[in-house]
């Protein structure tokens, strides 16, 4: 009922959400609550909105403190502020983290702020090497989203993701973006090699590996697809890249991998 009061009379619209907020923090969850935080931080408000935030951080309710994440993460990336309390969170509890890591997850798969974007890429790595799975779902499946590969730090990110935890667990959606991909896969052929040593090399990846044939089968598209390029470019090192790739992957006696060598005996193995 307050939104429109944004558009009329701003200066009530904040001072009355702020009432609110104060007198039960739960306002914070309001669906369009974030409107009355972005606006906020632009004017005369803005201490009090940092106060409110500091509020919520030390709330009982598990969302509020999420929420409470999520704009701390939002008014660094935005705003320079919360320094501190973001280094802290990154150290944190798992809700803090799941907060930043769905405002990490909307900003990498938006085409926007990439001015701002060299901020990310020291956050991203700390998220896509979290402890928690849901935490490395939530940033790791950007890696499926086109506008990850569009981004001004694409390639700095990639490197970070095929590194990392995260990679391991969204394979799938690292395999089928790569398929998709309407360019050429040759500037990836080193990251693809990164990572399947890091999947062969880690302890028990062999039985991992020969249980995720889905994956296994778009590993093997790429392989093919990138190998195809390189004969096209006659590009010698992409070419050995991939035979490097390939014997890894039989050694590592993966299923898929042998069986697809039956049907690959005129192209990649010939």
């Amino acid at each position: 009922m307050l939104l429109p009061w944004l558009n009329y009379d701003q200066d009530f619209a904040l001072k009355t959400f702020l009432t609110l907020c104060n007198k039960d923090l739960r306002m914070t969850l309001g669906h369009s609550a974030y409107y009355f935080f972005n606006t906020g931080f632009e004017g005369k408000y803005q201490s009090d909105f940092i106060n409110l935030i500091l509020r919520m951080l030390d709330s009982s309710f598990e969302d509020i403190q999420k929420e409470a994440a999520r704009q701390v993460f939002a008014r660094w990336f935005f705003d320079d502020l919360f320094q501190v309390q973001l280094d802290k969170i990154m150290q944190g509890d798992e809700k803090h983290r799941k907060g930043v890591a769905s405002v990490m997850a909307q900003l990498l798969q938006e085409n926007k702020y990439q001015d701002r974007f060299h901020k990310l890429p020291s956050i991203y790595a700390h998220l896509v090497n979290d402890d928690s799975k849901e935490v490395l779902r939530i940033v790791g499946n950007c890696v499926g989203n086109e506008n990850f590969w569009n981004s001004v730090i694409s390639a700095e990110i990639f490197n970070i993701f095929v590194n990392s935890k995260a990679a391991e667990v969204c394979l799938y959606e690292l395999f089928d973006a790569l398929e998709k991909h309407g360019g050429s896969l040759l500037d990836y052929h080193a990251q693809l090699l990164q990572l399947v040593n890091n999947l062969t090399s880690s302890d028990g990846s062999t039985n991992e590996m020969q249980d995720i044939h889905i994956r296994e089968s778009s590993l093997i598209k790429i392989l093919q697809r990138l190998y195809d390029e390189a004969t096209d470019d006659e590009n010698n090192d992409v070419i050995n890249t991939c035979l490097d790739i390939w014997d890894k992957l039989l050694r590592s006696e993966v299923y898929s991998a042998i069986n697809a060598s039956k049907e690959l005996e005129g192209g990649l193995l010939s």
